[in-house]
């Protein structure tokens, strides 16, 4: 979605070890050495490096279609539709989170936003669209950061499931306790992957029918000696 450690840092791998088709990128480039292995490895496959913007489709059939909502056009930018290098943008994380590549997939009856990094600056800008941003599954901007909280575009996006993509160890504090409030304000279960793990959704193109996992429900958990499921002496083998 952009060029930040935390999400383009795995892709060098997934170039290397997959046969992929086609990139798309938010069109800035930097020279830290994570990226530069990216378009390195990009380059060996012989796989050009596109720019999303809002507008275009990444994807489509009878039954899915899967849009750009964010970086807004490069109308009067390079011709090759890059930002390039820019001093100012690698400097400012936040312009870099406000230029992430935000997609809205739709499938059958169901809804899903992918929000990257974005914060409060892109929400606002995202609001002319209006009804169109409601789903029914968000990817929640910005690991839940404070700069992500928009009370307007949470109440617009109106999600039933909104998903926290956050590390169990990250310095920042996310998820802010006040993003979280907000959402459930909405009446958005709220699914944390510190806490749950991998979360996934499997639905039916051709019905209502739709379901949020995650793995903690597969997890195996412990068993505590002396609960209600240790009787007789094999609890006394325990000690």
């Amino acid at each position: 979605t952009h060029p930040q450690l935390d999400h383009v840092g795995g892709l060098t791998s997934v170039a290397r070890k997959f046969a992929l088709g086609r990139y798309w990128g938010n069109g800035i480039d930097r020279e830290e050495r994570f990226h530069q292995r990216l378009r390195d490895e990009l380059r060996a496959k012989g796989i050009p490096e596109e720019r999303a913007e809002a507008g275009l489709v990444l994807a489509e059939s009878p039954s899915c279609r899967m849009v750009v909502l964010n970086p807004p056009r490069a109308e009067n930018g390079p011709a090759d539709g890059r930002h390039g290098p820019d001093t100012e943008v690698r400097r400012d994380g936040s312009t870099l989170n406000n230029l992430s590549v935000v997609t809205r997939l739709v499938c059958g009856a169901h809804t899903f936003l992918f929000a990257a990094d974005i914060e409060s600056k892109a929400m606002q800008r995202l609001l002319d669209h209006g009804d169109a941003l409601q789903s029914e599954v968000l990817k929640v901007p910005h690991h839940g950061a404070l700069s992500s909280l928009h009370d307007e575009w949470i109440r617009l996006v109106h999600a039933g499931d909104a998903v926290v993509s956050v590390g169990p160890h990250n310095p920042y504090g996310h998820p802010v306790a006040s993003v979280l409030t907000a959402y459930r304000e909405v009446g958005s279960h709220v699914w944390i992957t510190r806490e749950e793990g991998a979360v996934w959704v499997t639905a039916s193109i051709g019905g209502p029918g739709l379901h949020i996992h995650s793995a903690r429900e597969r997890a195996l958990h412990p068993v505590v000696p002396g609960s209600s499921i240790m009787m007789g002496e094999e609890s006394a083998n325990l000690t």
